[in-house]
Formats: C-alpha cells, sequence, structure tokens
C-alpha cells in the first residue's frame, strides 16, 4: 500500500484513516554564539548536530519542529 492518501492530515475530510497532523506552535531551531582561535574554536547553544550518516544523531528534518540539541562543541 502506498503512503501517499494513507493517512488524515487534518486538511480534508478523511476521517476513516489515521490522522497525522503537525503540532500546534513553533519552537526555535538554533540560536548559537560561536568563537573561532588559531588553535580551535568552540560553538554553544541550541544547535543542529548531524553526525556521521544522522543514524543515531541528527535534527530529523523531516519534522515540523526539528530536533536539536543544548549543546558545547570544541573543535
Amino acid at each position: 500500500m502506498a503512503a501517499a492518501g494513507a493517512f488524515d492530515s487534518g486538511a480534508g475530510a478523511r476521517r476513516d484513516r489515521p490522522a497525522v497532523i503537525d503540532p500546534a506552535g513553533v519552537e526555535l531551531n538554533q540560536l548559537w554564539l560561536a568563537w573561532k582561535g588559531e588553535r580551535g574554536g568552540a560553538t554553544l547553544g541550541r544547535q543542529r548536530l548531524q553526525l556521521d550518516n544522522q543514524r543515531w544523531v541528527g535534527n530529523s528534518g523531516w519534522r515540523q519542529n526539528e530536533q536539536t540539541f543544548d549543546a558545547l562543541v570544541t573543535q
């Protein structure tokens, strides 16, 4: 079965399908401070972290509200 049209987005009258509705509201995805010197740098704040192929740590960009992390990253 194809996924297209197999759910109720909330915009139509397909009440016989499971509801998949985005959450109400918005959120701040990124806000960070960065510093870079001659020997390294650092980033502090809410940021997207995407490691390797994003299987374990990623931003889940397909969601309305992406997954972000409050973190300190050093380089």
